[in-house]
């Protein structure tokens, strides 16, 4: 990868901090090497597999911007320890989840499955146990899980927020009863 639109575009606190705000958004486009760029196209390709149609509407595209600066946002002030992070994972755990709520195609059984799997998956990541050492992938840099935590952690905010609106909209309350 061109080491120079790396320098420009990844996260790194101390530029951030120096007003160069663009890098909480630019760093999730910004991979380290080609494994890095080519196991998040992946992911990509998986959610546009699973649903096609959200990923590429108006939604989809606001969806993938919100959690770009939720993600970065979360680095920001829940971890204020990191210096430098580039990559997309964070923001496809989101997707991925929002992905599966949004099919309607899928039971609640499979969605609840789904959910499970990738939080297993983040346990796990927090406990030091990750896929890209098990895979033995090198991503150039060392994976940042808590990315995936919080990505995870936006996509179930946008799937509340969805939900809170349904619900207000058919005139009930948050517990579905009718106000």
């Amino acid at each position: 990868m061109n080491e120079i639109f790396i320098e420009l575009g990844k996260y790194q606190r101390l530029l951030i901090e120096q007003g160069e705000w663009w890098r909480l958004i630019t760093a999730h486009f910004t991979h380290f090497n080609l494994n890095h760029l080519l196991s998040n196209l992946a992911g990509l390709m998986l959610i546009g597999l699973i649903n096609r149609s959200f990923l590429l509407s108006k939604a989809g595209a606001s969806a993938i911007l919100f959690l770009c600066g939720w993600v970065s946002a979360c680095l920001w002030f829940l971890d204020p320890s990191l210096q430098g992070y580039a990559g997309f994972s964070g923001v496809l755990h989101g997707l991925l989840i929002l992905a599966i709520a949004l099919q309607d195609e899928f039971s609640s059984f499979f969605k609840l499955g789904v959910v499970l799997l990738v939080t297993s998956k983040i346990v796990l990541e927090q406990q030091g146990v990750h896929i890209s050492h098990l895979a033995n992938i090198d991503y150039g840099r060392p994976v940042s899980v808590a990315s995936h935590l919080y990505g995870a952690l936006g996509g179930l905010a946008l799937i509340a927020a969805q939900w809170g609106q349904k619900y207000l909209r058919q005139g009930r309350n948050l517990l579905g009863r009718k106000a």
